[in-house]
């Protein structure tokens, strides 16, 4: 039995693996791949791979890792007046942020920045749609935006 979990504060967030089999010796058991979590919260996480040996003692179980790897969701956001970077030097308002979601409500640098919105043709941008452009609901897959930056809740996507 094998399982490779992903921990916060020693709670279990997310099952990344996880199979139960017997095999024998030097014989792959169980598919290679897995799945990924996305967590949101702050905080230190630990991957735990777990193995143990079930229903035969003559044979050691194992689990493999390969390619384990972690990625900091981002967020667009445009920034507010006031908003100064970690050492202090001034943000232009409206000057495009890559932040953290929700860093906007934890982090005083960031204090009424705003979700950036998604213009077709443009990208992720501060910049006001163009005329004749009206909102028509979050930009996703179709408008090739990165999993990563719909974990903040999305863009306005808009088109004409």
């Amino acid at each position: 039995m094998a399982e490779v979990v992903v921990l916060l504060d020693g709670n279990v967030v997310g099952t990344i693996f996880g199979a139960t089999a017997c095999g024998s010796p030097g014989q792959s058991v169980g598919p290679w791949g897995g799945d990924q979590v996305y967590v949101q919260q702050d905080g230190v996480y630990t991957v735990v791979a777990r193995v143990k040996n079930v229903g035969d003692g003559a044979v050691a179980s194992q689990v493999w890792l390969d390619a384990v790897a972690a990625r900091t969701p981002r967020a667009a956001y445009c920034a507010g007046s006031g908003n100064t970077t970690p050492s202090g030097s001034a943000i232009t308002p409206g000057a495009f942020l890559e932040l953290r979601p929700g860093q906007p409500a934890k982090d005083a640098h960031y204090t009424g920045a705003t979700i950036a919105r998604f213009v077709q043709g443009t990208g992720l941008t501060c910049d006001a749609a163009p005329a004749g452009y009206v909102q028509k609901g979050l930009a996703g897959d179709a408008q090739h935006v990165p999993d990563g930056w719909r974990a903040a809740g999305g863009r306005h996507a808009t088109t004409r």
